[in-house]
């Protein structure tokens, strides 16, 4: 598989400074196979043809613990919406990603075994931003059909997934941008509307959900 790699960046202290790197993939294969739980990456060989082109910030810019968190007011999965002034009072663990989205569906185990231990203590939000369209075996459905059905393809799979956070459908690419969250990102905010813990995007290194338990055990 032959990949292109487009380096943009800037001179600092006159040497060049990555900024992004845009990653181009090939057309990606059709699959009947059903959800595994574990999405293999393509550095394996598994998968050797994804179709979803992205940015990857290798320096993954995070927000500061203590600033405000960006706010949104979004459509739940549902019906209804929600802001993020609703969830003051406690904390609030924001998951940002889309059922086509490797870097997601491959924690969707450890995501439901954190919320199911943590719900009583935190609040917990999925945000479907825009789709990253790499094949998830088991849930090719999720493009299939238009945009004012996404929320009930996003509710089918999460149950496809087991994994059964409560959703919103990021409109208008509102919040993605505001918490430069494509493809994946995980922001912990506290109790006050403030950062708590930014893990950022796992294009690098994975989340590490063992730090969200350490800073919701301090609460």
């Amino acid at each position: 598989m032959a990949w292109a790699v487009g380096v943009l960046g800037g001179a600092v202290g006159g040497t060049a400074a990555i900024d992004q790197l845009i990653l181009s993939r090939g057309p990606q294969p059709g699959s009947e196979a059903g959800f595994t739980g574990a999405v293999k990456s393509p550095a394996d060989g598994s998968n050797p043809e994804y179709g979803q082109g992205y940015v990857w910030n290798p320096f993954d810019r995070r927000l500061p613990a203590g600033s405000p968190a960006p706010d949104f007011d979004l459509p739940a999965v549902g019906g209804g919406r929600v802001t993020l002034a609703r969830f003051r009072g406690r904390p609030l663990v924001l998951v940002f990603g889309s059922f086509t989205c490797d870097k997601v569906c491959d924690r969707a185990v450890e995501l439901e075994r954190l919320y199911r231990a943590h719900r009583d203590r935190a609040a917990f939000l999925l945000v479907n931003v825009t789709e990253a369209n790499h094949p998830i075996p088991g849930l090719e459905f999720v493009t299939g059909g238009p945009p004012a059905d996404r929320a009930e393809r996003i509710a089918e799979a999460g149950r496809v997934t087991g994994l059964s956070l409560p959703a919103a459908v990021d409109e208008g690419q509102a919040a993605e941008r505001a918490y430069n969250a494509f493809p994946a990102r995980l922001v912990v905010v506290a109790a006050d509307g403030t950062v708590g813990l930014d893990l950022g995007r796992p294009m690098s290194a994975p989340w590490d959900l063992g730090e969200v338990e350490a800073w919701l055990g301090r609460r």
